[in-house]
């Protein structure tokens, strides 16, 4: 499964299935070729999330890779308007002939064929419509008429031969030589190079190291139980953050290591070691490279509803501050950052949000201060933490 920027929490979803799960940026084309890079087997069934995966299509599925090399299903729309049986007899007819099938009709592909045709098209729209031609011109698709259900939601919304008539002309000014960034602005409003640059949020972690993280947690939890607890606090921090309308990267200390990479290939992170000076340099350093929230990742009720809620009070003030019950905060945002709000603090006392509250009126900044939350830092937070 390979998410790009969704707000529904697929991670957690994920998880409860045992299915893993990727982050992307948004964009048909690139979240297919991140899931492409990431799976393994000889042969890709490249799926929507809305797919409906009756038992039966398994094994027409095997019986189609024993003599095609690529292929797709019949499609079956789910939903209010009844004409979607007619589109979706309209769709599989099309297809049948011209060859080019739909991400709705399930394209299956052998991982050999894809190479050869150089992989999926990384453009923002009809994504689905480039890769079949380009399969087109080394075989004809295999067409399973087993019906794969799909849903109708954008014909409901839309209404449903309006909804045709537009597919039909973006896929004809394709055909005409037209610009996938050009469509993808009909479609969606806008181009791909065009939309807002997200605000970009630096989650402060370190690296899964055993022996160096959450070392007061050792006592009572041993070596593994700490960096396990450190494991599982990342992860849930970066799962709750991927389904906000903001860019996570991941601004780490200590060794760049293989649970570091796995964390930024899962979550769809770039990463940034942060600098060797005090946290609150550290910080900064983040704000100044661009970043307007910095954040940590031991605060098990932080999620990406808090974060938006310090974006959308960037509006109104210079600094909005999530304290934590200790006397420090779990989170700083700034539109332009202020040094003053970083030096002479005594990192870990139980003033730093007196501190910098009064740093910043000194400064005569406006603050906002966010819903208190705490964090784990002790056997006490731990035993709290796994409280149901």
């Amino acid at each position: 499964m390979v998410d790009g920027g969704s707000r529904d929490d697929p991670f957690a979803v994920c998880r409860r299935f045992g299915v893993r799960c990727l982050g992307s940026r948004r964009g048909r084309g690139g979240q297919l070729r991140r899931g492409v890079e990431a799976a393994g087997g000889d042969w890709l069934w490249l799926l929507h999330a809305d797919a409906e995966v009756t038992a039966g299509l398994a094994g027409a599925l095997a019986e189609a890779m024993r003599t095609a090399s690529w292929g797709r299903f019949d499609v079956r729309l789910a939903g209010a308007s009844p004409l979607l049986r007619t589109i979706a007899f309209l769709m599989n007819w099309r297809s049948g002939i011209t060859g080019i099938c739909t991400g709705d009709q399930g394209i299956f592909v052998s991982r050999t064929l894809l190479d050869a045709v150089g992989g999926i098209p990384d453009q923002p729209l009809l994504e689905d419509v480039e890769l079949s031609r380009r399969l087109r011109r080394r075989a004809r698709p295999c067409r399973v008429r087993a019906r794969l259900g799909s849903s109708g939601r954008r014909w409901d919304e839309a209404g449903a031969w309006k909804t045709v008539v537009f597919m039909w002309w973006l896929r004809w000014r394709y055909f005409l030589g037209a610009r996938p960034a050009d469509l993808y602005r009909r479609y969606y409003g806008r181009t791909a190079e065009e939309a807002p640059a997200r605000p970009r949020v630096a989650v402060f972690a370190r690296a899964p190291e055993r022996g160096r993280v959450k070392t007061r947690l050792a006592p009572a939890l041993g070596v593994d139980g700490a960096f396990e607890a450190h494991v599982e606090l990342v992860e849930t921090t970066l799962a709750a953050l991927a389904q906000g309308d903001f860019d996570a990267e991941l601004w780490f200390a200590g060794a760049r290591n293989a649970g570091l990479l796995a964390w930024a290939e899962r979550f769809g992170l770039r990463l940034v070691e942060q600098p060797e000076a005090d946290l609150g340099e550290r910080m900064l350093a983040a704000l100044r490279a661009g970043a307007r929230v910095v954040v940590g990742t031991d605060i098990p009720r932080m999620d990406s509803a808090y974060i938006e809620d310090a974006l959308r009070r960037l509006g109104s003030a210079d600094v909005v501050l999530g304290p934590v019950e200790d006397g420090g905060y779990c989170l700083i945002a700034m539109n332009a950052p202020h040094a003053e709000l970083f030096r002479g603090i005594e990192w870990g006392a139980d003033d730093v949000l007196e501190r910098t509250v009064a740093r910043a009126g000194e400064a005569g900044l406006e603050v906002s201060l966010l819903d208190t939350l705490w964090d784990v830092d002790d056997p006490d937070d731990y035993a709290r933490w796994r409280v149901p």
